[in-house]
Order: C-alpha cells, then structure tokens, then sequence
C-alpha cells in the first residue's frame, strides 16, 4: 500500500505542478513562501527560463504590463499561503524539471495520478485526491488541563486532610 496522502489529477505538466504545490499546502497549511521554497527549490526546474519557482503577489503585481513573465497569475491560480499571503508558482515544466518535481513531491506524500486518468479533469484545472484515510480536516486541540485547578484540588484535600486530623487528636 502506498503512503500517499494526496493524489493529483490534471491532463498538462504545468497544472500537475500547480496541483502539487496545492497538495503540498493542504499537507502544510500553515507554509510560507521560504517554506515551499525550501520544499520545492529553485534547483529542480533550472531550464524554465525564469529561474525562480516562486514570487509574491507583490513582485507578480511589479511585473506586471512587462513581457511574458512565466508565472501562473489569475486569482485562482495563486497560492494562499499560512500567514495569508499569496504566491505564484513558475508555468514552465520541461520533462526532466518535471520528474524532479514528481520525485520531491513523492517525498511529501504526494502521487501524480496518469494523465489518462485525469478523463474527469477539465482541461487546464487539477483535482486532489485524499487518499490512503488522510483527513486535512483540522483536528480540535486536546484541551489543557489548567494548573489552578490541580492546585485547588490539592488545597481541599490537604485542608480536608488537616481539619480530619484536628478531630483525631
């Protein structure tokens, strides 16, 4: 049985790679943009010609009305990182940059789905996969037991204790 937790499905190499990134932050919700830089790093896709995996919406934005800049940039597009700002991620994928993604992305507990399994993905969109019992439903905090009431506890008891020995002597 395989360890994944998501599976992407898209029928282009860019929009897996969009769909992984995705899958990496419902993995991660509360990553940042030096967090997928790290996950993700510039290393695996040198021949995109934009050298650079990932921007802010702020340097999107300052590039924008300039040449093709190489970067998925419609509001669906973009990455909603955990301290809430957005990212986008580089379009261009060649084949060898491509499988290095798939490679980093399997160390995550992401699969990529055959691309002639994606039938029921409209072209130019990804779908994810919950597999293997993973749940990215957040799970409520065990509630904390406070000291004050372990040291109320106590002081009844060591009172109870002391008035009990009163009646003793």
């Amino acid at each position: 049985m395989s360890e994944g937790k998501i599976r992407v499905y898209a029928k282009a190499q860019n929009r897996i790679a969009l769909g992984i990134v995705n899958a990496y932050l419902v993995i991660n919700p509360q990553a940042t943009i030096d967090d997928l830089k790290q996950a993700f790093p510039d290393s695996l896709n040198p021949d995109s010609g934009v050298k650079i995996n990932f921007i802010t919406e702020a340097e999107l934005k300052a590039r924008e009305g300039g040449n093709w800049n190489g970067y998925f940039t419609k509001p669906d597009e973009l990455l909603t990182l955990g301290d809430g700002s957005r990212a986008a991620l580089v379009m261009m994928w060649t084949k060898p940059s491509f499988e290095r993604l798939v490679e980093k992305a399997a160390q995550y507990g992401i699969e990529v789905a055959p691309i002639d399994a994606a039938s029921s993905v409209k072209r130019g969109e990804f779908s994810l996969e919950y597999i293997n019992g993973f749940d990215p439903t957040p799970q409520p905090e065990p509630k904390k037991k406070g000291c004050f009431g372990v040291i109320a506890l106590l002081i009844a008891v060591g009172g109870a204790a002391g008035y009990a020995m009163t009646f003793l002597l």
